[in-house]
């Protein structure tokens, strides 16, 4: 019964912060506004998660791994690896689109915390998948640099993502979509 209530603690722990975080930044919500969101006792707050940077690590591991998903999820949609680079960008076009879009989380996260922070490293490992993601989809549409197309490709998402948070307009994602056409439409017939 302790393991369970150990869980069901942190995943109430976990809805919380992703909440507060969400809405107000990380370095503005306290243990104490985890605590009064989660209806988790403090003691059990930090018996769960020892400091706020354990928390937050915890987070940004948790959305690394469901916005990936969501990500591989929304791929299945295309048949072929050009489809899914072009589809990339109208799936982000659908997310900025949501009432409660605000950028990035693992940018802003960087943004906030810098690259000091122990959860700078879960931001960089969620922005390196994602650049294997774009080059591995780069090498199968048989480009002929797949490196620097999935560069320029990451290139893309991250600028789309911050001009649609800085303006909310969500046709930045379009803007770039275009641009990602572009690319692949320089890909020739023999590599």
């Amino acid at each position: 019964m302790a393991a369970v209530d150990t869980e069901t603690s942190r995943q109430q722990i976990l809805a919380a912060a992703h909440e507060l975080f969400h809405a107000h930044g990380i370095r503005a919500v306290t243990m104490h506004h985890i605590r009064d969101a989660s209806n988790v006792p403090l003691n059990r707050l930090y018996k769960t998660f020892p400091s706020k940077d354990d928390l937050v690590a915890a987070y940004l591991d948790h959305r690394d791994h469901s916005a990936r998903d969501a990500l591989t999820n929304a791929l299945t949609a295309y048949d072929t690896p050009r489809a899914k680079i072009v589809g990339i960008f109208t799936w982000l076009h659908q997310f900025f689109q949501q009432p409660d879009f605000r950028g990035c989380v693992f940018t802003n996260a960087y943004g906030e915390l810098g690259a000091q922070s122990p959860a700078a490293e879960i931001v960089l490992r969620h922005k390196t998948a994602i650049r294997v993601l774009l080059t591995d989809l780069a090498r199968d549409a048989n480009a002929p640099d797949p490196d620097t197309m999935g560069a320029q490709l990451q290139g893309l998402w991250d600028g789309a993502f911050l001009l649609a948070a800085m303006t909310r307009d969500p046709d930045h994602a379009l803007h770039a979509r275009a641009t990602a056409q572009a690319l692949l439409a320089t890909i020739t017939a023999d590599h």
